[in-house]
């Protein structure tokens, strides 16, 4: 038999029914094609929109606005050229969209179903991109937003608390090999929350409850002078009332065993929530384990 290179297939495509096919298996096979070929179309149609969003800048590489226009690229894209460094560049340079080979719409499509708590999976599915693309997209998003949180601040009346998210179950680690117990410190993140109006902070503290000294740290330079502070009952939160010169610190107690007082964190509370539905979702967690307590 001749060698002969094999059609390329993609996971999110179906391949053709042959004929006599059901109809209606027909017609799932077209419209789900017919969607793919929707979100794979080319890049050349991005080039109007990234052109018009994108005003001419300092340059990607060196940061200097030196910078002069050079022509455009196949697809339409505004080229400029840096002065200084010498280096040529497009919108989409050293950003979210640089080295993509798929519409932005598409890209649109898989983001927005992310950040509403659908699965990387869920989301690949929905915007016919294979998982690889998925987890690679996601891993760029995150680094984008690497430093956005740093010019963050909170001011007027914040609320603050922790969550503890279970580790993979894979990389639990048993207190006793023996006994096969887990240990609770070791086995749970723990994200340090912050709230005020509009503006959300979410920081990664390690694992293990916080101690007042690793809150300190965590909060400081994030909260503005002369807030209001509202956390739960725990004590570990004087040193950061103290750092931001807080006019009031409100411990809001709250009696698991009847739910009572837990109003006024409902701000937080809400928030702790999302965290914690939104953070197995992406990384494949299982979520806590019976008899761990998150606050």
């Amino acid at each position: 038999m001749p060698d002969r290179k094999t059609k390329p297939y993609h996971s999110r495509r179906f391949p053709k029914p042959g004929e006599g096919a059901d109809p209606i298996e027909s017609f799932a096979v077209e419209t789900n094609n017919a969607e793919y070929a929707f979100y794979h179309s080319g890049t050349a149609q991005d080039a109007e929109l990234l052109n018009s969003a994108a005003a001419r800048g300092p340059c990607p590489f060196c940061g200097s606005p030196h910078t002069e226009s050079k022509g455009r690229t196949k697809s339409g894209s505004r080229r400029q050229r840096c002065r200084d460094c010498g280096k040529s560049f497009v919108p989409t340079s050293e950003g979210l969209l640089s080295y993509h080979k798929l519409p932005v719409k598409t890209l649109n499509r898989f983001l927005v179903n992310v950040l509403t708590d659908a699965s990387v999976n869920e989301a690949s599915k929905v915007a016919k991109i294979s998982m690889r693309t998925a987890v690679y997209w996601l891993n760029k998003a995150f680094l984008a937003l690497r430093r956005y949180q740093d010019t963050l601040s909170l001011a007027g009346t914040v609320y603050l608390d922790d969550k503890f998210i279970d580790v993979e179950a894979s990389k639990k680690v048993a207190a006793s090999a023996s006994a096969g117990l887990q240990m609770p410190s070791m086995n749970q993140w723990n994200v340090a929350i912050g709230k005020a109006g509009r503006t959300r902070v979410l920081i990664l503290q390690g694992k293990g409850v916080s101690s007042d000294r690793r809150l300190r740290k965590t909060w400081s330079g994030r909260i503005g002078k002369g807030c209001v502070l509202v956390t739960d009952g725990s004590h570990a939160y004087h040193l950061v009332a103290a750092d931001c010169e807080a006019v009031s610190w409100k411990r809001v107690k709250w009696d698991y065993r009847h739910g009572n007082q837990c109003g006024e964190l409902k701000p937080i509370n809400t928030l702790s929530s999302n965290v914690e539905a939104w953070f197995p979702s992406i990384a494949g967690w299982r979520g806590p384990r019976r008899g761990y307590r998150t606050t």
